[in-house]
């Protein structure tokens, strides 16, 4: 939720709807009293007395219940300014969204301003809930606690007429069909039988706080029983709308929307709030600072130092100002389904933003995002999802801390009631007395919609789907929206509950009583289908307490609403919460979460692949669902509107493609648990290789953790052009290094010279291999051949002239040679040995030509040596199934030349470099593109270890990269040219290195 600048709700004085203006000369007039001369241009305004039609509320609008069972959220308007109560046949959470205003500058609004009347200065206020409590209005206890209507006289004359006219609004249009939802966390669309007295007092439009409005003449006459009233045919034809009705509605709204743009277009920010003299002004506009239920209207203005807000009102504070060195996040958020919102943050994990901006036009929005950015962009990395993703993948950020991030990607704030962080129900088990999470039993199918877990009840709505004209949807309710997340939090936020249910708490038996009644009501009921919300999986159970004793009424059984019943697992509400952040974070969680994101955020949230996944719901509630700026008619709109923001938001859509597993550490045995906690003969495996293993392995890390102390150790030119190639031999004794002079050199350690040098032809050597032994060198020439060097013998043992031009790259493995061309292929060859004691030649055997469109300039194998990626000259990646041939990913990654692509030691990722001055991250099993870093110039060659990476770059440097963090850890100075070439031995401690400069370096590194 906000920060301190949010933290309570505008107090109202009377009729000022924004109080504290300081123009002079702009003075509210009780609704009463006429304003003289009408005039639009004028200071004034020209409105007549109005007094609300003495009409029954059904003299309104009533439109009959559409088969679709998608319905509409605007109500008739009680006397008292505040929506009634229908709790019958609806699956929409009752609930109504806060002001707004359209890019139009009219009024889009309706009765969740009531918020704004709960406020009593002189009551108590609730105790604080961590995240809720910043935005909480003060309400006096007694009002909360007495389950009715709030009390005629708290609203004034002004907020009064406002709320009639917000309603008017929203019913505008005989088009849309009204009927009223089904509360949260109802049981069915069936009304139990304790919701019939609340069915009738929604329907009763002359009860008033429990009290009845009777005319004059009747003041004296003893009042008659109440008869219960039929319940209502949804068939029988409606009473028309009133034409005064009409003007009221239509009156109130252009005088809300009059004085709004007035004061407005009248004021601007106060350059005396700069905390600085010397601040320069970058750029100023109108907007509203939006907090759950309420927009608070004011001007925005950014300098070079500082972001300010001044609200019209001057609350909650004169100026909300916010340091720009300070901001570490920044978001575009979309309001309403429109591209209208800005969300700053200044943490880097925090769930609560420092303030959430709405403008007027998306052009405002984007400049000032456009100068924030600009300011911070030095200072902080912009971190998109596939850089989440990455983290993620590797271990670094928890599942909870991942779903934050996509959350916030995805536009949902908390403060933002109609687009929620929505989290998965993640235990299915809620009735036993230990919670086993080695079962998958216990969980939740994480690759299923919450709808599509109950085959019986899919299999009925899948029905109701096929029969269904279009617009299609299976699904009559969302799993989020305003109604489920009050649902959950009604415990500490009950003002807002009081707000969205007509002043009144919903009916006991439909609270949020038990976890295990909720979680069977979302597997049976017929229209629930709610996820859960962080707070699930934080460390505050004081949602799940009823601290304030508020009187949540009586269910069927007698037994009062108190406290959420826990399942019998859990010992207390602290221990519900903390073996729920352990389920979160177990390993089946681990294993299938990316199944559940597929769903909310990736490629089954749109499209076939969503009907396919039983996961489609209203369009309204998908971004680009409708276009509201092509709507005319401004009944219309606020109808849509009214629709979108209180039926609940579909997430925006942040992967296309199969979202990537997580990748768990598997354990060598079962009976260990790391390679220091049990002695080497508890091992089921060789004792010696087994050490051997983790010593390897641990030797690695640690190299790699220390790879910023890598040092220059020797140095040699060795060649007259630029080297292309290095190969060692297993005892590092030997340097084979291959360059653009068209030679192979063969350079000694110990003795520090050239032993042998060897020309092929008059064309480059590309690079080169050692076979296995030892006793053969490979080279790649630019002459379209091959070359087999024996060192034994000392002479060219064979040529393969396999390719129509220039050989790129070559690789080995068991007995074949995989080689890149400029031809645009790359070729599998398996190798038979010749004999060396003759002249037998290799025999070479064709197996497999994968085709490119373009030259390829570098290839790489995984581990396991059955996947090659390659990348090309015009900067496609691609990875191909070697074992048949196939290509399963085809990426343009880069826009030059792919220098290089080298994949992670798990095959995970594969890693490029490009001409681009970029380094890709792709996803091996999915071929998503995770990441993606900007580098000053284009790295030409790298090592990586799927987290660190060491490049040499074109100045000649070699460079330390976090790729988590997407920033350079360490500088070394090197070659004088480009770093061509370089070689890492299998410990990860030295490394050499060949220059555009026709050296060799040798480095070591010093612990």
């Amino acid at each position: 939720m906000p920060k301190d600048i949010s933290r309570e709700i505008p107090e109202f004085d009377g009729e000022n709807m924004y109080m504290s203006m300081t123009e002079p000369s702009q003075d509210y007039v009780p609704a009463s009293q006429s304003f003289p001369g009408p005039s639009l241009e004028s200071e004034d305004f020209n409105i007549p007395p109005i007094t609300p039609p003495s009409l029954p509320d059904h003299s309104l609008v009533h439109l009959n219940e559409i088969e679709s069972g998608y319905h509409s959220l605007c109500h008739p308007m009680n006397h008292n300014g505040l929506l009634p109560f229908h709790p019958q046949n609806m699956d929409l959470p009752e609930i109504t969204v806060s002001n707004m205003l359209g890019q139009d500058g009219t009024l889009l609004s309706n009765s969740l301003s009531v918020m704004q009347d709960l406020r009593n200065t002189e009551g108590a206020q609730y105790s604080s809930h961590p995240q809720m409590a910043t935005m909480r209005p003060r309400v006096q206890p007694a009002d909360i606690r007495q389950p009715g209507m709030m009390q005629h006289g708290q609203l004034t004359t002004i907020n009064q007429s406002q709320l009639s006219a917000q309603l008017g609004l929203n019913m505008g249009g005989n088009n849309v069909p009204h009927n009223s939802p089904s509360p949260p966390g109802s049981k069915s669309a069936t009304p139990s039988p304790s919701s019939s007295v609340h069915e009738d007092e929604g329907e009763d439009s002359s009860k008033v706080n429990g009290g009845e409005k009777r005319p004059a003449s009747d003041m004296g006459k003893k009042p008659k029983t109440p008869k219960k009233k039929k319940k209502k045919d949804p068939n029988e034809p409606q009473k028309p709308v009133s034409a005064y009705a009409l003007f009221f509605r239509d009156t109130q709204a252009a005088m809300i929307t009059a004085i709004l743009q007035s004061r407005l277009a009248r004021t601007s920010f106060d350059k005396n709030r700069f905390q600085s003299i010397s601040e320069t002004l970058h750029m100023e506009c109108k907007a509203e600072m939006v907090t759950p239920l309420v927009t608070n209207p004011g001007h925005v203005c950014v300098t070079d130092a500082n972001l300010y807000f001044q609200p019209l009102n001057g609350y909650p504070k004169p100026v909300v100002q916010i340091t720009l060195q300070n901001v570490r996040r920044i978001y575009k958020r979309r309001h309403g389904l429109m591209p209208l919102g800005l969300e700053v943050f200044c943490t880097e994990n925090d769930l609560c933003s420092d303030i959430y901006l709405k403008f007027y036009n998306y052009q405002d929005r984007d400049e000032l995002y456009f100068l924030i950015a600009t300011y911070i962009e030095n200072h902080i990395t912009e971190h998109t999802a596939e850089s989440y993703m990455l983290q993620w993948q590797r271990g670094h950020i928890s599942n909870y801390q991942y779903l934050l991030h996509l959350n916030n990607l995805a536009d949902r704030s908390c403060n933002d009631l109609s687009q929620y962080p929505v989290f998965p129900w993640i235990i299915a088990d809620y009735s036993s007395s230990v919670l086993d999470l080695t079962k998958p039993e216990t969980f939740r199918d994480l690759s299923k919609p919450i709808g599509a877990l109950n085959k019986e009840r899919l299999d009925r709505l899948l029905t109701r789907y096929q029969e269904m004209p279009e617009p299609k949807f299976m699904y009559g309710s969302h799993y989020s929206s305003p109604g489920y997340v009050l649902f959950y939090l009604v415990r500490v936020a009950p003002e807002y509950m009081l707000c969205l249910q007509n002043g009144k708490f919903d009916h006991a038996d439909r609270m949020f009583n038990s976890l295990a009644e909720t979680w069977k009501n979302c597997l049976d009921g017929a229209t629930d289908f709610k996820e859960l919300i962080p707070e699930f999986y934080e460390s505050d159970s004081s949602f799940l307490i009823n601290s304030l004793k508020l009187d949540l009424g009586k269910r069927q059984g007698g037994k009062m609403v108190e406290d959420v019943e826990l399942p019998p697992w859990a010992s207390d509400p602290d221990d519900f919460l903390q073996k729920s952040q352990e389920a979160l974070e177990s390993q089946y969680v681990s294993e299938h979460l990316h199944e559940w994101i597929d769903i909310i955020f990736g490629y089954k949230q749109k499209g076939s692949e969503a009907v396919a996944a039983h996961n489609v719901f209203h369009p309204l509630t998908y971004e680009g669902g409708v276009d509201l700026n092509s709507i005319m008619d401004p009944n219309e709109k606020v109808a849509l509107l009214t629709q979108i923001l209180e039926f609940g938001q579909t997430p925006k859509q942040l992967f296309t493609i199969p979202h990537p597993r997580r990748i768990i550490p598997k354990l060598k045995s079962l009976s260990r648990t790391s390679s220091h906690s049990v002695s080497i003969t508890e091992s089921p495996v060789s004792p010696n290789e087994e050490s051997f293993e983790d010593l390897t392995e641990e030797s690695i890390t640690l190299a790699w953790n220390n790879i910023a102390k890598l040092k220059l150790d020797e140095q040699y030119k060795i060649h007259k052009e630029a080297i292309t190639g290095i190969a060692v031999t297993c005892n590092g004794s030997s340097v084979f290094t291959t360059s653009q002079d068209s030679t192979l050199k063969m350079f000694s350690k110990e003795s520090k010279t050239i032993q042998r040098s060897v020309s092929f032809s008059n064309m480059a050597l590309s690079s080169c291999l050692i076979l296995p032994g030892d006793t053969t060198v490979i080279s790649s020439s630019w002459d379209n051949h091959i070359y087999f060097y024996s060192i034994a013998f000392g002479r060219q043992q064979d040529i393969l002239m396999g390719h129509d031009d220039a050989v790129s790259k070559i690789c080995w493995h068991d007995g074949r040679l995989y080689s890149a061309s400029w031809d645009s292929t790359v070729k599998v060859w398996h190798c038979v040995p010749g004999e060396t004691l003759s002249n037998k030649k290799h025999h070479f055997e064709l197996l497999a030509e994968l085709e490119h469109d373009v030259s390829v300039n570098t290839i790489d194998l995984n581990s396991a040596n059955t996947i090659l990626a390659s990348g090309t000259k015009e900067g496609t990646i691609s990875i191909w199934d070697i074992t048949t041939a196939t290509a399963l990913h085809q990426l343009p990654c880069h826009s030059g030349t792919v220098f290089g692509a080298a994949f992670s030691p798990d095959s995970r990722h594969l890693l490029s470099a490009g001409e681009d001055c970029c380094f890709k991250v792709i996803d091996v099993q999915t071929g998503m593109l995770i990441s993606s870093v900007t580098t000053d110039e284009p790295q030409r060659c790298f090592k990586w270890d799927g987290n660190t990476i060491l490049s040499g770059s074109q100045s000649g440097e070699l460079l330390i990269w976090d790729l988590l963090g997407g920033k350079v850890i360490e500088r070394i100075k090197g070659h004088t040219g480009a770093v061509m070439s370089m070689w890492m031995n299998e410990q990860c401690n030295s490394v050499i290195t060949g220059g555009e400069d026709k050296q060799i370096m040798f480095w070591k590194l010093q612990y």
